[in-house]
């Protein structure tokens, strides 16, 4: 189901914000996407990321400051030109610190950073996915408005069925599926405080 959301969204030039608990697949689904798709995938993982990781670095060129390119979308460019589509995927989006959150608001809504542009490919975007883990469960922030609303938000949770088919299309252990299916409560257990 969230292949078909994001190559819908990818089509229609949305952003999408995947949003569940901690090792459920969020972000193996968004590489299995973009694999499946030859499609560049770029991860920022920003809990860790500061301002100048996704806008360069200030210099100054003829009395005008300029941002220096960074390695993440000089990487995209380089895809871009033998004719790959990308996705950007922001990872960790409400663990970064505000300043970083401030600057993906520039990228999600407008596609750019300064005057660095994310590339089209074919009329086609740079497709953009987030991921973040609910904030009531986890030192996480919440996304304010501006941000959010900038994103098809779509809920992601553990389903013991879903694993269980992909488990048998993807030849797993019989002794994963057997167990699973025996305790379908230990597939994924979330530990509370």
């Amino acid at each position: 189901m969230l292949e078909i959301i994001l190559e819908t969204a990818k089509r229609s030039n949305e952003n999408v914000l995947i949003e569940g608990v901690h090792g459920i697949g969020k972000s193996l689904r968004v590489k299995e996407y973009a694999k499946n798709n030859n499609l560049h995938l770029e991860i920022l993982y920003l809990s860790h990321q500061e301002v100048g990781d996704l806008i360069g670095i200030p210099m100054v060129s003829n009395n005008t400051t300029i941002w220096t390119k960074p390695s993440w979308l000089t990487r995209m460019e380089t895809a871009n030109k033998k004719g790959q589509g990308c996705i950007l995927f922001l990872d960790e989006l409400n663990r970064a610190i505000i300043e970083t959150r401030q600057v993906s608001l520039q990228l999600v809504l407008e596609k750019e950073l300064h005057s660095h542009k994310l590339p089209y490919v074919n009329g086609i975007q740079t497709f953009i996915v987030a991921a973040i883990n609910p904030p009531d469960k986890y030192q996480a922030f919440e996304l304010d408005t501006a941000l959010l609303d900038r994103f098809t938000v779509i809920e992601m949770n553990v389903d013991v069925d879903c694993f269980l088919d992909y488990a048998r299309e993807n030849e797993m252990s019989n002794i994963v599926i057997d167990y699973i299916s025996e305790f379908p409560d230990r597939l994924h257990i979330l530990y509370e405080d």
